[in-house]
């Protein structure tokens, strides 16, 4: 019994303190270029430089790029984010065998298993942005 308590405590002090720290977000570089180059580029209204550049980007939301140049017209590109599904089950799997293994108890690795998709989600890592450069 001792130990089951001990076990519950610490898992109780490993969650609290995990639920204090945000996750921080994985970002993806996108290399901007256009032709001609000098093109100002926002990122999501943001001014960002002029081309060629490149943009770092949070994994896990979409975003749009805007060129603009004197004398063109403004070009908006769509950066979409792209669910990694295989690789990401793959994880959430891997996790959920270990935590059950090393627990004993089939239910902390199913729990496990689910907590880890969260996060991958949360923290962009489930994602990939497309398309991964811009030229224009």
């Amino acid at each position: 019994m001792k130990i089951n308590a001990r076990l519950m405590i610490m898992l109780g002090l490993i969650a609290l303190l995990a639920s204090g720290c945000s996750t921080p977000v994985l970002r993806q570089d996108i290399p901007v270029t256009t032709n001609p180059l000098g093109a100002k580029v926002y990122a999501n209204g943001q001014y960002m430089g002029v081309t060629p550049n490149t943009v770092s980007l949070e994994r896990n939301r979409n975003h749009i790029l805007t060129l603009i140049k004197e004398s063109y017209r403004q070009e908006d590109v769509v950066i979409e984010k792209q669910y990694q599904k295989e690789r990401t089950y793959l994880k959430a799997i891997q996790s959920g065998v270990n935590s059950g293994l090393f627990f004993k108890n089939p239910a902390m690795g199913i729990n496990s298993g689910m907590q880890s998709l969260s996060s991958q989600e949360e923290s962009g890592e489930a994602f990939v942005l497309a398309p991964p450069v811009v030229k224009v």
